[in-house]
């Protein structure tokens, strides 16, 4: 259980409980079986509680008090930002002072603020809602949660539909993962699942799918988003497995033409190119 807080409190010595339990939670294994979530930097944790998560504890360094200047706009909106996660913080606020935000936060990189919440409720296929003709990203056997979080960015910024995360190595909470996304993993509907399950989701929900192939015929301007459309990227090092390539009609490949010496992109790179051409080809249809 993650440790209760029931008033505003000053912390100056990294002894305390709450900053012991903070640095902890920075252990993958311990965060999950602590059902926590540990978000770095206002905007991210702003998206958390847009998100709907329950915030549980709130740090913030002494700069972010009364006594800083207010002889700037910058230092006045940072403030403001302050008192408003506060607000939503319900009491569990605490002020770290001599340097101990440098301890809590990532990297001993101080952030405005790092915070506490309470894991959600696990993410299911069963709970996304897709529009008509939807438009999702399929993760499968991701092992850097630096390239997820990048995705999950490039998927909001198209306004998809859902990003499902398929057997990666790391979860959807992952400090990392979160940190790339800029918080839109709160924000974007999104599921873990299987491959079978994704696979069976997919028939379910009758998605094409579209995955970029190194050596595919056609290339990713050459076939049709715009109706019902799953785009899959896998893992750089292992690809899309069998269960992938042996499903008939299932998967569509595509090459993303390439003039230089390299034959392949980075995964979020790929990922991002072939969202933006789906995005692209929807927004010209709409104009008709």
């Amino acid at each position: 259980m993650a440790v209760a807080v029931t008033s505003s409190t000053t912390i100056s010595s990294s002894r305390n409980p709450l900053v012991r339990h903070a640095i902890r939670l920075r252990d993958n294994r311990f965060r999950q079986k602590q059902q926590a979530v540990i978000v770095d930097g206002m905007r991210e944790i702003e998206r958390a509680i847009d998100g709907g998560l329950q915030l549980q504890t709130l740090f913030v360094g002494e700069s972010g008090g009364q006594e800083l200047s207010m002889d700037s706009a910058d230092q006045r909106a940072l403030i403001q930002r302050q008192q408003r996660l506060v607000a939503n913080a319900g009491g569990a606020v605490m002020t770290l002072t001599g340097g101990l935000m440098a301890q809590v936060a990532y990297g001993g990189n101080p952030r405005e603020a790092v915070a506490i919440f309470r894991q959600p409720d696990d993410r299911t296929l069963g709970g996304l809602v897709l529009g008509a003709q939807p438009l999702v990203i399929v993760m499968v056997g991701i092992e850097k949660p630096g390239n997820a979080g990048a995705i999950f960015r490039s998927a909001d910024a198209v306004g998809a539909d859902a990003v499902v995360l398929c057997e990666a190595s790391c979860d959807l909470f992952n400090p990392n993962l979160i940190r790339g996304s800029l918080g839109t993993v709160f924000t974007v509907p999104c599921a873990e699942a299987t491959q079978a399950e994704t696979i069976a989701w997919l028939r379910q929900c009758n998605l094409r799918c579209f995955a970029a192939i190194v050596g595919a015929q056609r290339t990713m301007w050459e076939v049709d988003y715009c109706g019902p459309t799953a785009i899959v990227v896998g893992s750089e090092a292992q690809g899309l497995g069998r269960l992938w390539s042996d499903w008939p009609d299932g998967l569509v490949a595509v090459s993303i033409p390439m003039l230089g010496a390299a034959d392949s992109l980075n995964v979020s790179v790929t990922a991002a190119a072939l969202l933006f051409e789906a995005r692209r080809q929807r927004m010209n249809s709409a104009r008709g």
